[in-house]
């Protein structure tokens, strides 16, 4: 994954808050999001009641974790908005 200037840090948001649909971006541009703490069912995206999560989960990335063993591990984001391992 190339370096991307639209990181999200979860350090300083507790979720992002989609109000909209988005668009669609491209795999190289997709905003990257890098938990404080890696963990299954961390919600990671909410929304208005008017706005399906499942849309947007697709368009952003996550950091890779990186284990005590120096292994990649891949997460995601559900469509329900939440942290899961890929």
């Amino acid at each position: 994954m190339s370096p991307h200037t639209n990181n999200f840090y979860s350090s300083f948001i507790l979720y992002i808050n989609i109000s909209s649909e988005l668009t669609d971006v491209k795999d190289s541009n997709k905003p990257v999001i890098t938990p404080q703490n890696y963990s299954e069912d961390v919600q990671i995206l909410e929304s208005i009641d008017t706005v399906l999560l499942n849309g947007a989960a697709s368009k952003f990335a996550v950091t890779p974790q990186i284990d005590a063993d120096n292994n990649q591990i891949i997460w995601e984001i559900s469509d329900d908005g939440k942290l899961v391992k890929q």
